[in-house]
């Protein structure tokens, strides 16, 4: 005969054994990508299930049971709660972080020429470029393309960074595509983070034999990684800044991934999630020694490298647009950091600016810091990146260069 303690142990351990199972964990408590730890949670409630059944009666033993079943009745009353109340952007931020605790589940991997390229397969959710589909087979937002053009056809290298990833590619290739005679290819080769250096690398050992008609530069933003160091006491370099990708595994790593009552709480306390972005698994630890944007020596790299694009370009005799980066025009708000990246970028769109003016053919300059006036203001939703309204102006924009270019 059970005695009651033991009853309820027993019917407490079937109930959470039947909802631990993967189809209704899903379905009621599942956040995000599951794996097959449910699974092992489920044997093992229903081996306690068991134990519980043919035991002998062990108050300590159903003490120990009841304990553990009290714990994850908690943190599954926790996450029904949650499903119910909770915003459904909190509830999205909980979950992917919950998520990027397994590498699998991580947008890019590392490559051992371009320091990393998307996973085909993988989406980015934030692309909103009127193109969200996944990461192609080269590891680039968009379709899959080939080396191999379509004669007849005009083919575009757009190189960037999260401001060229973002989608305005896809919008160019659109409105150029309007045109009846003349047919357009545009590549989106922009990837989070992605420096000139990343660029530089990428078009000299591989798309520089593209045959690509036209490349667009639109880059800068990147380097400031580069900057705010006192060159005396740290000289500073891609190498100094980039580590291979390796992404990082937080000390609390199974308890972000496990509970979801844990990892809403170390959100609510601002804990830092940097383990789980692109920069921590390519940036080195570093600090600064000062914030004044002020030592533009700490730009020679970004330039070099831009004119060795230049230069690799006119050698394949394709024609450049350099592109310079729109961005907020009242900064009055904003805090001195984001001030100080605003200055940064003006200074590497003044770099363009100039490496336009000293190059002699082929070369031309779009100068959208211009073109994005105080009517733009209301479409950043940062301090560069833009809504579908702003891509699809940077598209138009883009577009009326190149036809003024080709034709």
């Amino acid at each position: 005969m059970k005695s009651p303690l033991q009853k309820l142990a027993l019917s407490w351990s079937i109930l959470l054994t039947v909802i631990s199972l993967p189809p209704a964990f899903s379905f009621l408590l599942g956040f995000g990508i599951q794996d097959s730890s449910t699974w092992v949670l489920s044997v093992i409630l229903f081996s306690l299930t068991i134990s519980i059944i043919i035991a002998k009666e062990s108050p300590k033993y159903l003490a120990t049971c009841l304990g553990l079943f009290a714990v994850l009745s908690f943190e599954y009353s926790f996450r029904i709660a949650m499903r119910l109340l909770a915003p459904p952007k909190m509830l999205s931020t909980l979950t992917k972080i919950g998520d990027m605790t397994e590498t699998r589940n991580h947008s890019y991997s590392g490559h051992p020429f371009f320091h990393y390229l998307g996973k085909p397969g993988k989406r980015l959710s934030n692309n909103e470029g009127g193109f969200d589909g996944p990461f192609n087979k080269h590891g680039h937002i968009g379709k899959n393309f080939t080396k191999n053009k379509v004669k007849g056809k005009v083919r575009i290298l757009a190189f960037g960074g999260s401001t060229t990833r973002s989608g305005y590619p896809y919008l160019l290739e659109k409105k150029l595509n309007f045109d009846k005679f003349q047919k357009y290819e545009v590549f989106n080769l922009g990837l989070d983070g992605y420096t000139s250096a990343h660029i530089l690398s990428m078009f000299a050992l591989k798309f520089q034999h593209w045959d690509a008609d036209l490349i667009v530069l639109h880059t800068g933003w990147n380097e400031r990684d580069l900057r705010n160091t006192n060159s005396a006491k740290q000289q500073l370099g891609y190498n100094a800044v980039f580590k291979s990708f390796s992404p990082v595994r937080p000390s609390d790593y199974f308890f972000i991934k496990s509970s979801f009552f844990y990892r809403s709480v170390r959100h609510w306390l601002g804990s830092n999630n940097y383990w789980a972005s692109l920069e921590g698994a390519v940036l080195r630890p570093r600090s600064f020694e000062n914030k004044n944007w002020e030592d533009l020596t700490e730009l020679s790299p970004f330039r070099k490298n831009i004119s060795t694009i230049i230069a690799l370009a006119k050698l394949r005799n394709i024609k450049v647009i350099l592109s310079t980066i729109p961005h907020k025009i009242e900064i009055e708000n904003l805090d001195l950091e984001a001030q100080g990246v605003i200055k940064h970028i003006k200074q590497t769109n003044q770099i363009l600016r100039d490496l336009a003016a000293k190059s002699k053919g082929k070369v031309f300059l779009l100068d959208l810091e211009k073109v994005f006036d105080q009517e733009m203001e209301a479409h950043y939703y940062d301090l560069g990146h833009l809504d579908k309204v702003g891509r699809q102006k940077k598209a138009d924009s883009t577009a009326n260069k190149i036809l003024t270019i080709l034709r």
